[in-house]
């Protein structure tokens, strides 16, 4: 078994999906159903709190997510949602899809505090 194949964490996405405001203008937002999944959660490194002049370690804020192989939902865009331990977190910026070979092909995101 690969390692792309099981993850560390249950988490649940909140896929982007497109409505009509009451106005008729087309928008997007996160799903109001979650979709539960297994996924991989690393933290990219941790932050240093210097806007306040603090200069305190604050703990990671930003996440790699990778979903195991096995998820055939829609793609995580801009305006998606992961809940993980009990917290929501935004997805940042766009998807890096790996298409290397189709044993280690996979889809890695970076998620932060929404």
């Amino acid at each position: 078994m690969s390692l792309l194949d099981r993850g560390n964490a249950d988490v649940v996405l909140f896929p982007e999906v497109t409505i009509t405001d009451p106005d008729g203008n087309t928008i997007t937002r996160p799903a109001t159903a979650g979709i539960p999944a297994r996924a991989t959660v690393q933290p990219l490194g941790s932050t240093t709190d210097d806007q306040d002049g603090a200069g305190f370690v604050t703990g990671p804020t930003r996440y790699r997510l990778r979903l195991t192989r096995s998820y055939a939902g829609p793609v995580l865009g801009r305006q998606s949602r992961v809940e993980w331990n009990g917290d929501r977190y935004a997805v940042l910026g766009d998807p890096v899809h790996f298409t290397g070979s189709r044993k280690t092909a996979h889809t890695d995101y970076v998620i932060g505090r929404a």
